[in-house]
């Protein structure tokens, strides 16, 4: 079932979804995500809707943690636990620093296919590198690049990223 509560700023006047639907009361107008004019994507591709009055622009996710989670901190970031900035799902939103949303941040870069793992052509093997809190590790050569992911994986658990960022072995 969908929980519906006003907006902070906006009470009797919009109200925000669990699922991350937008609501303006007043024309009892449920405003979709595809809408152009009243919904617009800017930003880091972040959805973002437009509010009449004050005229203001408000992120959708920062909308749903602000209402719904208990550990709401304008201080931190609102992370997307499955990377999807379109999903803004309650269940998928979590309070987390800027630190922490860089580890869950799940970017393949390279020909690998793999986070924090590249080819050295001289040495013609799969390396692993972790780059963290501005520390640069070495984590060893190998013949296979799914060898050198779960190495990063490994590392990654130790320094305690979320799930989600672990390279898929």
């Amino acid at each position: 079932m969908e929980n519906w509560k006003e907006v902070k700023e906006f009470e009797g006047r919009i109200l925000i979804s669990d699922l991350g639907r937008v609501k303006e009361v007043e024309r009892d107008y449920i405003i979709p995500q595809h809408l152009t004019g009243k919904y617009y994507k800017v930003g880091r591709g972040y959805p973002t809707v437009f509010i009449r009055k004050p005229r203001s622009f408000r992120k959708v996710h920062r909308m749903v943690a602000e209402a719904f989670l208990d550990e709401w901190d304008s201080s931190l970031m609102v992370d997307h636990k499955d990377g999807d900035t379109m999903n803004n799902k309650l269940s998928n939103l979590r309070m987390v620093t800027a630190l922490q949303n860089k580890m869950g941040a799940k970017k393949a870069r390279g020909i690998s296919g793999f986070r924090g793992v590249s080819w050295h052509k001289t040495k013609k093997r799969w390396e692993a590198e972790m780059n963290h809190d501005g520390t640069r590790t070495f984590l060893g050569g190998f013949s296979k690049k799914e060898d050198a992911a779960s190495a990063w994986n490994k590392k990654a658990v130790d320094l305690g990223f979320f799930k989600e960022a672990l390279n898929n072995v």
